[in-house]
């Protein structure tokens, strides 16, 4: 079994604590109190017990899972972390944050029960986009006393994708279908409603007929009649300026295509998605002007 690397430091609270201590054992040599010295010797027990404990607080915990959603720069990314106990006592008060790179991860976490598997949700300021690794987490504590500063370090390496801030004026041209498969979706063409259909996972949500699932049916999505909506080919050459510029200008026609309910295919340079649409593909597309940029 790997050992674990735990560091601590006693805090700037913690040396005005051992300050107190000094002076209480200078009080009672001074004077020859014996109430001082039991004092002194209180505090001592009390500053002992505090060191023991935020060190336990860290120990026998594991990092089993990360994952980081596909998120927009300069914005707010959201992630899971799947935490597992191995300890007797359970945890508290813990922080999880990032070395390195330029999003911000500051993760708190409450409590974790003992023997457990703990999720935990956060958000986290994202930077400039690209195809990113998250390589160490720093997790650290000051539980119970804040005499001591506990941190250790585990190593997990995450790629997650940062997609273009959507920006831009240029119109989107209705294009032919030239150079890329047509493998379009078409279970929501059209805006005439024909029928309902079971939801699938990946179906865009836009569609889910709430009304239905309120008076206790399962999720079923709208089913709309072919031949009303429009097909792009959203086009990396077709949209001007530098790379930010232009793949700022891509995101803002797939939302724009995804929120209009079109079907729409992708070509950056020499890579190509088909025509389709819903969430699944959005993610797709997005993900693919991600790896445009490889940040480490």
């Amino acid at each position: 079994m790997k050992r674990e690397k735990i560091y601590i430091v006693p805090t700037e609270y913690g040396f005005m604590y051992g300050a107190g201590i000094f002076v209480s054992l200078i009080a009672g040599a001074i004077y020859n109190n014996n109430l001082a010295f039991i004092l002194c010797f209180f505090l001592v027990a009390l500053f002992l017990i505090g060191m023991v404990q935020t060190h336990a607080n860290l120990r026998n915990i594991q990092i089993e899972k990360l994952i980081i959603f596909l998120s927009p720069s300069e914005g707010v990314g959201h992630g899971v972390v799947w935490l597992k106990s191995n300890n007797a006592e359970g945890h508290s008060q813990l922080r999880l944050q990032s070395k390195g790179g330029d999003d911000k991860f500051d993760i708190r976490i409450d409590e974790i029960f003992k023997k457990s598997l703990h999720p935990q949700y956060f958000d986290f300021s994202t930077g400039q986009w690209g195809k990113k690794k998250l390589k160490r987490l720093k997790m650290s504590t000051r539980y119970p006393f804040g005499f001591f500063y506990v941190w250790r370090h585990f190593d997990i390496p995450t790629e997650y994708h940062v997609f273009p801030k959507p920006s831009g004026d240029r119109p989107l041209e209705h294009s032919a279908h030239e150079g890329i498969n047509e493998g379009v979706n078409r279970q929501l063409n059209g805006d005439d409603f024909s029928e309902h259909k079971k939801y699938v996972l990946g179906d865009s949500q836009k569609h889910i007929d709430w009304k239905a699932y309120a008076r206790g049916r399962p999720l079923l999505t709208k089913k709309f009649e072919e031949g009303q909506r429009q097909t792009y080919i959203i086009d990396y050459e077709k949209a001007l300026g530098n790379e930010e510029r232009r793949v700022r200008q891509l995101s803002k026609w797939i939302h724009d295509c995804e929120d209009d309910l079109n079907n729409y295919g992708l070509v950056v340079k020499n890579k190509s998605i088909s025509i389709g649409s819903g969430e699944r593909h959005k993610v797709a597309c997005l993900k693919l002007l991600a790896s445009l940029r490889e940040v480490e």
